[in-house]
């Protein structure tokens, strides 16, 4: 009967393999590429199409100026948009001032796309966009309301990305293949094992449910709240991936921060956390996508090692379990995760609880069987490669 089984399993692996690479390989094998002039665009305001060009400054009337360049479609993957323009526009204004973004023509939630501020000193740009469906899109050069500056769109690319577009839908077909699998595992060769362990700690997996539910609420918007420090830190991941892209590790200079003159971030800041996250954005993942599965991931590992040492110091499965359920909902925490955007900071405290444990094993455990020590080593490095 078990051979039988792993008969199965083995069969639906290579079904699913099979299913991967009929996915992954025309996507790897698709290209496409749009390029335009400042004869290809049209100037708009207020909505309207006013006139063909590629300049707009304060003198001209109206509001939502902006230069429009022509539709284009982009099929299903991720794209590298490469735009070259002129303007006096400056940083540290207090306003974005001027900017560039490509937009779906119909509004779908599968488009992920954001802005670049155009800045005088710099001339040109590049970034990403990403779309999980079919879309007829254009891209906008746009000069916001009631702002002194002039805009002048040159050349624009726009370039599909086939190994970056194949590694994100082979990583999306994964993880759906991956939980099919597990549960698939565990029902054909572990059910009893599995069965007893969820009727031994019920309590403890309905405790950790909804402290994650609760923990993950302000990301199930589609989003990434807007903390204080969290484009700071989103920055801290695509400067991570791009040094490890251009071949440097460890990326402790940053070389595409602070307008290409590049910033020491890994310096100051511990970011051993943030290579995961990195990785996955390399791996043709958004950025809002990868923080949020870092957040996750942060949220669930305190979560385990807070049960972990709680249930250690007092011996009891339930206490421990609420104790890390408040511990992990607690308002300091999500104010600092949240509002703040402090990611090292609330990676930092996912290890406290082991500090506390090491502290407290090393005060009342006889001394021959001692370990805190080592929980007490391992928090504090958890600690300093957080946050100092």
């Amino acid at each position: 009967m078990k051979e039988k089984k792993r008969f199965w399993l083995i069969l639906l692996l290579l079904l699913e393999t099979a299913f991967i690479l009929y996915r992954v390989i025309p996507a790897y094998r698709h290209s496409e590429e749009y390029h335009f002039t400042m004869d290809d665009y049209r100037i708009f305001v207020g909505g309207e199409e006013k006139q063909q060009g590629a300049y707009v400054d304060d003198s001209v009337d109206g509001i939502s100026r902006k230069v429009v360049s022509p539709d284009f479609t982009m099929q299903r993957g991720v794209y590298a948009v490469h735009v070259t323009y002129q303007t006096n526009n400056q940083p540290g204004t207090g306003q974005i001032g001027c900017y560039t973004e490509v937009l779906s023509n119909i509004y779908t939630p599968l488009f992920h796309a954001g802005r670049a501020r155009m800045i005088e000193s710099l001339g040109s740009d590049s970034y990403r966009v990403t779309t999980d469906r079919q879309v007829q899109a254009h891209l906008e050069a746009v000069l916001e309301d009631h702002f002194d500056a002039y805009l002048l769109l040159k050349d624009v690319s726009i370039v599909y990305l086939n190994g970056t577009s194949a590694a994100r839908l082979f990583l999306r077909l994964f993880a759906v293949f991956f939980g099919i699998d597990l549960v698939l595992f565990l029902y054909l060769f572990d059910r009893e094992k599995a069965s007893a362990f969820l009727k031994a700690h019920a309590f403890v997996v309905v405790v950790f449910s909804a402290a994650l539910f609760i923990a993950q609420m302000p990301l199930m918007t589609g989003g990434i709240p807007e903390g204080l420090d969290t484009d700071f830190h989103a920055v801290r991941i695509w400067g991570i991936a791009q040094s490890l892209r251009d071949g440097y590790f460890p990326a402790k200079v940053q070389s595409g921060l602070q307008n290409g003159y590049g910033y020491a971030t890994g310096i100051f800041y511990g970011d051993v956390f943030l290579y995961f996250p990195a990785l996955l954005y390399l791996g043709g993942l958004t950025i809002a996508e990868v923080y949020s599965i870092f957040v996750f991931g942060m949220n669930l590992l305190t979560l385990f090692i807070a049960y972990y040492s709680f249930n250690r110091i007092g011996k009891n499965r339930r206490e421990a379990a609420v104790a890390a359920a408040i511990f992990e909902v607690s308002l300091y925490r999500l104010v600092t995760l949240y509002t703040r955007g402090a990611v090292g900071e609330w990676s930092a405290v996912a290890f406290y609880p082991l500090i506390l444990l090491g502290v407290y094993e090393i005060y009342t455990e006889e001394e021959q069987k001692k370990k805190g020590w080592l929980f007490l080593a391992i928090g504090m490095s958890g600690v300093m490669a957080s946050h100092v």
